[in-house]
């Protein structure tokens, strides 16, 4: 009897150490079955129809340009991925037209108010790329490719607000500047103003535009 009273103990030792872990586990189990489930990411379609006015600088050449703006996409969350396509006409010392597809990716900063409510907005910057194509009036074409920054505000008044798909619609303003690269020139080393030394010139062209809109959106799923 007494060699066998180790073995009797370590048994019971064995038996408590399971009954105590027991309770441990099932609560973590419970834990792990009441954790609710992530949130999906919030997607909405958006389309957006606008004005785009500014000027254009191409080569030695600056003109004033009014155009009309159509972009289409999705937004995923805080990030917005749209396709553009934008039309101008061109005025100054000579007249054209333009027209310029691209490809633009806006980040809400700021966005205010809950997706469901009867108004929301928000603070967004962009960067996309694009491809012009100019053609003059008298002759000529140009086309380049070219980089586009901005910043805007947008704000939209929610229909259907109780729906799963609630609907969108509401105004934006925008300031854009278009990079590109002017044609090449033979022009030699010059000062523009007072200077100290000449150099070419410039062949970047930075160009600004007020865009203004309406944006309507949808929440797809």
């Amino acid at each position: 009897m007494t060699s066998n009273l180790p073995l009797l103990l370590a048994s019971i030792l064995t038996a408590s150490a399971l009954l105590a872990s027991a309770p441990r586990a099932a609560s973590a189990s419970t834990l792990a079955l009441a954790a609710p489930p992530e949130a999906p990411i919030p997607k909405r379609l958006e389309f957006d129809v606008g004005m785009l006015v500014g000027g254009l600088n191409m080569g030695t050449t600056h003109a004033d340009a009014t155009g009309l703006a159509v972009n289409a996409g999705m937004r995923l969350g805080e990030v917005s991925i749209l396709g553009e396509l934008n039309y101008f006409g061109i005025q100054g010392a000579e007249r054209g037209t333009m027209t310029r597809v691209g490809l633009t990716t806006r980040y809400s900063l700021v966005p205010l108010g809950d997706p469901k409510s009867f108004a929301t907005s928000d603070l967004w910057l962009e960067g996309g790329i694009g491809w012009e194509h100019v053609a003059w009036r008298s002759g000529g074409v140009l086309d380049r490719p070219d980089l586009a920054l901005g910043f805007g505000w947008q704000s939209n008044f929610v229909m259907d607000k109780h729906s799963d798909n609630p609907r969108y619609l509401g105004p934006y303003f925008a300031l854009r500047t278009l990079i590109g690269q002017g044609p090449a020139t033979n022009e030699e080393a010059t000062c523009g103003g007072p200077c100290d030394r000449a150099t070419a010139p410039s062949t970047t062209d930075v160009s600004f535009m007020f865009h203004v809109g309406i944006n309507w959106g949808r929440m797809s799923f």
